[in-house]
């Protein structure tokens, strides 16, 4: 027994020691690739290189080292060192054959146990519309990754015409509205035309709404509204105003659409010589607000704002101003843009080919405030 015991411990040596890493790799990729061909997964004990072919030590009881007698003479062989050094090549050579020929009839029968399956790991689709992971065991199996938080429509509904872009489960990031309709605050509302009157909640309509407040009429598509007009002054008698560009001709000033900036330039200027909102137009405009908007929302419109939004829609708007029971302007009305230190701007409502000047004194004529909108805003 002591020798079988002895040939064990030398082949174990030799097989892990000299064999070593070189064999674990071996038995791993084949085991890797035997499983993966069958759909199963290797255990781990797959892995831990199980030489259990060592128990047949017994069929090398005769001794190939001529100088190994008996089982006291194998005494020497204290450690696998030792063993092995008193190995002889022809030994060696035996051993490493016999190592290979059942390391490689043991992995034939390594162990391989099932594919977990996919479905109950999460991998239930054929096809995503989203980013999909495959499963491992069976790539024809997909996990579908949620969707983006833009993709929130269903794109069905009142003057919803279709989805935009991409979709994602059946969902877009934005609709197509119907004819004469917007995208807004995640639905379709009607588009603001010119004419149309606008009202608090920043919805447009072409016929009056009782019940909702007027708050304007449309003076170009989706983007300016203007009030109702006042009587004022222009204010600030011959102050020339920083920032606010004098032109000489109409045909030039016509060329001007900065009624925002010159506003916040002649409020500046007007605020420093005591003006007020009752003694200044440009102030008057800037302090305006309404059920739904803000003072400094509405500013005093430059005169090419007013000469091609304004005139030259003068009979549509009127007939709006009609409807929400205003008065059409009987005479000229004022703008912020300059003609000189002394005189500003003026337009008529009616006849666009009239511009005039009228200096900046007490002089009481007419004035609209402009309010940007943007209906696109979600």
């Amino acid at each position: 027994m002591r020798k079988d015991m002895l040939i064990r411990r030398c082949l174990e040596f030799f097989a892990v020691q000299k064999i070593g890493m070189t064999t674990l790799l071996i038995i791993r990729r084949f085991l890797d690739d035997c499983c993966r061909n069958r759909r199963m997964t290797p255990t781990l004990s797959s892995y831990s290189c199980n030489f259990s072919f060592m128990s047949y030590s017994c069929l090398t009881r005769v001794s190939m080292d001529p100088r190994n007698k008996s089982e006291d003479d194998c005494s020497e062989c204290m450690s696998e060192d030792d063993c092995y050094k008193k190995m002889s090549p022809s030994m060696t050579i035996m051993m490493w054959i016999l190592v290979s020929s059942l390391t490689m009839t043991n992995m034939a029968y390594a162990e391989c146990t099932p594919a977990p399956d996919c479905a109950s790991i999460g991998y239930t689709e054929t096809s995503c519309e989203t980013t999909s992971l495959k499963c491992p065991f069976d790539t024809t199996k997909l996990k579908c990754m949620p969707c983006d938080s833009t993709f929130r429509y269903t794109c069905s509904g009142d003057n919803i015409a279709g989805g935009i872009g991409d979709t994602c489960n059946g969902k877009y990031a934005s609709c197509e509205c119907a004819s004469g309709y917007k995208w807004k605050k995640s639905t379709c509302v009607e588009s603001c035309t010119v004419g149309m009157i606008y009202y608090s909640d920043k919805s447009c309509s072409s016929t009056y709404d009782s019940s909702k407040t007027a708050i304007g009429v449309v003076i170009k598509d989706n983007e300016l509204v203007m009030n109702n007009y006042i009587a004022i002054a222009w204010g600030g008698a011959n102050v020339d105003i920083e920032g606010v560009i004098n032109y000489s001709e109409k045909e030039d000033a016509r060329t001007d659409y900065n009624g925002k900036a010159n506003t916040a330039a002649i409020v500046a200027i007007h605020t420093s010589i005591g003006e007020t909102s009752s003694s200044s137009a440009a102030m008057y405009c800037n302090s305006y607000s309404t059920v739904g908007t803000n003072a400094g929302d509405w500013y005093l419109p430059a005169y090419g704002e007013f000469y091609n939004y304004i005139c030259s829609n003068n009979s549509l708007l009127a007939s709006t101003m009609t409807t929400l029971g205003w008065n059409t302007p009987p005479y000229y009305m004022w703008t912020s843009s300059e003609y000189t230190a002394k005189y500003p701007w003026m337009h008529s409502f009616s006849a666009c080919d009239r511009g005039t000047l009228q200096t900046k004194d007490t002089s009481t004529y007419l004035a609209f405030c402009v309010l940007p909108i943007n209906i696109n805003n979600n």
